[in-house]
């Protein structure tokens, strides 16, 4: 991969929005305008290609909000986002490649998405809007221990995950997985 990383962990590699090239830029469209991802956003529009590569121009200059694409074997397998709402704290979303949804690889992604909050962006607290029927998401986050905070409506539900409760899982992505598959073999 020719890109410079904005991050990288356990095999996976953040690279900024405005540093990928056209055909990556349009990927990553193409994944988010899929309709299997789409329905879930807050915004759940299509993006035209035109607004998408205005917006990812004007990531250049405002340093509060960051999106990435996210490698794993030079391959993009989704993204992740965010916006500084106060110091410390920040509204987060991610979404996967629409080809891999259920196939396991949205376990690992949590793991890293936590990590780069907690360790590399050192957050306090990180906040996130789930659409209700979600479940998928939903299910992880419960299993990760997020809490549902007050919603703003009754379509989408609040979550918020501190750097206390980030403090309490596992040092290494492979027993964080084995855990969450283990809590989730109990619930059932």
């Amino acid at each position: 991969m020719n890109y410079k990383k904005y991050y990288s962990s356990d095999g996976f590699d953040f690279v900024l929005y405005q540093d990928l090239s056209l055909d990556d830029s349009i990927k990553v469209l193409a994944y988010r305008n899929h309709i299997d991802v789409r329905k879930w956003m807050f915004n759940s529009d299509e993006i035209t290609k035109e607004n998408h590569l205005s917006f990812i121009y004007t990531l250049k200059t405002n340093k509060g909000k960051v999106y990435c694409a996210v490698f794993r074997r030079e391959k993009i397998i989704g993204a992740i986002y965010y916006d500084a709402i106060a110091k410390g704290e920040y509204m987060t979303g991610f979404f996967l490649n629409p080809r891999l949804q259920s196939s396991g690889i949205g376990l690992y992604f949590e793991y890293i998405y936590l990590k780069f909050f907690f360790e590399y962006i050192n957050a306090k607290m990180i906040k996130a809007i789930v659409n209700k029927e979600n479940y998928a998401m939903i299910k992880i986050h419960e299993l990760c221990n997020f809490k549902e905070s007050l919603s703003v409506n009754s379509k989408y539900s609040n979550y918020e995950f501190t750097l206390k409760d980030y403090i309490n899982i596992p040092d290494n992505i492979n027993d964080f997985v084995s855990g969450l598959i283990s809590k989730y073999k109990m619930t059932k």
